[in-house]
């Protein structure tokens, strides 16, 4: 089954990776005159791959830590969580890996490459059916029919075999009986943050992106809160991938009571 699992996902990636490589983004957070906490050297960088749809808060986060530490850099790297396990198994110098989910952490720890005991889970995430604002009109306290109407003409999931934003979206279509109905209707996003953008310039109507983006906005979209009962849990798990200090000093603060708050703020559980 895991070989399997692998192929697809393999497979997946040969299409998907060029793609994702364009939309995958660097940044990096400084504090100049933050406090020093630790000892570090100048200009020492932590290399994050996160995915996409924590993106924004982990920036948020970084901000924090490097106030709390002197001369660090916070290298945030983002994709889709398939996409970045992909590039980790062929080498990509991270020292911590945020997927959306527990599958692909827990494969770096079986194969060795992720550290032993340090796979903890940091959020859960919260499914949203989000609709573009030009079709707000439309918005009723239950949602989903609504993707059946000829309005809606395209509805924008990101890609299940490289992000699990993506599978818990098809979970959901199935246990609310439409996905074949809109089956026509569906376009793909490498990752949840294309979603996003495909909803927000008009190519879609509508689609399936995280509460985390819906509350990064000024003036809250239309949207619809998945109930977590319709799909898997997204039990969003982090890894550390070197034994750099910088790199468990981040692993641990990203366990803190002040980081929590941070998560729970932003639109996870």
């Amino acid at each position: 089954m895991l070989f399997r699992l692998f192929v697809i996902v393999y497979i997946a990636l040969l299409v998907a990776v060029p793609h994702a490589l364009a939309v995958t983004k660097d940044t990096t957070h400084t504090a100049s005159n933050a406090p020093q906490t630790t000892n570090t050297s100048p200009t020492e960088k932590v290399r994050i791959a996160v995915a996409s749809n924590f993106k924004h808060t982990l920036e948020k986060i970084a901000l924090l830590f490097t106030r709390k530490q002197k001369n660090v850099q916070v290298r945030v790297s983002s994709a889709a969580s398939g996409a970045l396990f992909a590039y980790i198994l062929n080498g990509a110098p991270f020292d911590i890996f945020l997927s959306a989910d527990s599958v692909f952490p827990r494969r770096l720890e079986q194969r060795g490459i992720a550290l032993a005991n340090t796979r903890v889970r940091y959020a859960e995430g919260q499914l949203v059916l989000l609709f573009a604002r030009h079709v707000e009109k439309l918005a009723t306290p239950f949602a989903p029919p609504l993707l059946l109407r000829p309005e809606v003409k395209h509805i924008a999931i990101a890609n299940h075999h490289l992000a699990p934003y993506g599978r818990a979206t098809l979970e959901t279509l199935h246990a609310l009986g439409i996905q074949h109905a809109v089956q026509s209707k569906i376009i793909t996003g490498n990752n949840i943050g294309q979603v996003n953008h495909f909803i927000a310039s008009g190519n879609a109507q509508a689609g399936f992106v995280s509460m985390a983006q819906i509350l990064q906005q000024e003036k809250l979209p239309p949207h619809w809160p998945v109930a977590p009962g319709l799909h898997s849990p997204l039990q969003q798990e982090m890894v550390r991938l070197t034994k750099r200090p910088i790199a468990v000093a981040f692993w641990e603060f990203m366990r803190s009571d002040e980081v929590r708050s941070v998560i729970y703020s932003s639109g996870y559980r």
